[in-house]
């Protein structure tokens, strides 16, 4: 989690089977330190930008991606 941030965003793969445990845990997490979690099911590379494009705008103070595979093949992109 981020110490300082009120909101953190998490990007997760809805068909992942670890995502509900996942989700739970870092919510657990969250609510131990006083924080939100946003959760932004993506499956697509244009949801992951729609996803970027709402944590910018609405100036989430943290983000965090389930550790699935789905994110890890996805190439880093130049957006900011």
């Amino acid at each position: 989690m981020v110490p300082h941030a009120s909101l953190v965003a998490m990007l997760v793969n809805p068909t992942s089977p670890h995502t509900q445990s996942e989700l739970r845990h870092v919510e657990a997490a969250a609510g131990r330190l006083g924080q939100q979690v946003r959760i932004f099911n993506v499956r697509t590379d244009p949801e992951i930008d729609a996803a970027f494009a709402t944590i910018i705008d609405q100036r989430i103070g943290g983000l965090l991606v389930q550790p699935d595979q789905f994110f890890a093949v996805r190439p880093i992109s130049s957006c900011c």
